[in-house]
């Protein structure tokens, strides 16, 4: 009966491990088909630090794929997409590049509090100096925007904690305060 764990185990593992290279092998196919690397990114609505962070990701060194914006007024999406980009285009970006993945429980609009670990690519302001981390969500494995505020624990790397202002001053060599 002691024989049977190891079995399981090794056969668990085997299949995670399977499962894991043939989203690699996936992947990496895309990337390298240049058609099909453009539609990924501009389906998945990827920036070019984000497209940077894949690339960098599966080890292949290539231009991010330039994305044209449409006009939403002519497109069939809903309110809520012309409302996104609206926002996003009253931001001012501090910080953008690749960093250790990160974690947090944030508190959503609806109050919900969730555990996110995200894949940051930018830190961000408004004219109302509030601070937003963009970034690979993990847990939706999309792009997302998180407001900083509703961050209701301290960001964890490992095993170290940083207050948001913190993270950005001693992870990002980002002064939040003298931009």
């Amino acid at each position: 009966m002691t024989t049977s764990k190891p079995n399981f185990l090794r056969r668990f593992c085997s299949k995670v491990w399977n499962l894991a290279n043939a989203r690699k092998e996936k992947m990496l196919a895309i990337i390298n088909d240049d058609e099909q690397w453009s539609a990924y990114c501009i389906d998945k609505k990827l920036t070019p630090s984000m497209q940077k962070f894949v690339l960098l990701t599966y080890g292949i060194k290539k231009e991010p794929v330039e994305i044209v914006k449409t006009d939403i007024t002519k497109s069939n999406h809903s309110t809520k997409e012309s409302e996104s980009n609206d926002f996003d285009s009253h931001l001012v970006t501090l910080w953008t590049g690749n960093t250790k993945s990160i974690e947090f429980t944030y508190e959503s609009f609806h109050g919900e509090k969730l555990r996110r670990t995200i894949n940051p690519t930018e830190v961000c302001f408004n004219d109302n100096d509030e601070f937003y981390i963009k970034g690979i969500c993990l847990t939706r494995n999309a792009p997302r925007t998180f407001k900083a505020c509703n961050i209701t624990t301290k960001i964890k790397i490992g095993s170290k904690l940083y207050e948001f202002a913190e993270w950005c001053e001693d992870v990002l060599n980002v002064d939040l305060y003298s931009a």
